[in-house]
């Protein structure tokens, strides 16, 4: 049984109980403060039944986006290191329902499975959130 915490709570955890957890940020927009914001950080932990690397998971996803993803265009991949670990991040657009999209994944190995830290927001508004963007990637510790 593991001790889990949020900055709300803490509890133990069951050891037949898989993490799949997923934390959600935004920055919110002042004409509706409790709305999707216009921008929003995501960081979701994927349980791997078989090992996977970060640049294997990259590959999977490169290979799945143009089916899925309406005027899909790849911007940059890259390979990183977050707090010491190899990771794999994509950049790419898409339309979604006539608004151009922006998304940045980084992909990145932990204990048991993989994160994916998610970085979204409309085109014009992307650049402008990319230095906290940078800040909040670039500021991950990893604890195990």
């Amino acid at each position: 049984m593991n001790l889990y915490h949020t900055p709300d709570v803490q509890f133990f955890l069951p050891d037949e109980l898989q993490d799949r957890s997923i934390l959600a940020f935004a920055v919110p927009t002042s004409s509706d403060p409790n709305g999707a914001g216009s921008f929003s950080f995501v960081v979701t932990r994927h349980v791997t039944t078989r090992p996977t690397t970060p640049l294997a998971h990259a590959n999977q996803v490169l290979e799945e986006l143009p089916r899925v993803l309406s005027d899909y265009r790849l911007i940059e991949r890259a390979s990183l290191t977050l707090d010491g670990r190899a990771a794999e991040r994509i950049e790419f657009t898409w339309d979604s329902n006539g608004e151009p999209m922006q998304q940045q994944q980084t992909f990145v190995s932990v204990q048991g499975g993989l994160l994916t830290l998610t970085a979204t927001a409309t085109v014009p508004l992307f650049e402008d959130h990319r230095p906290l963007l940078q800040r909040l990637v670039l500021g991950f510790k990893f604890l195990r």
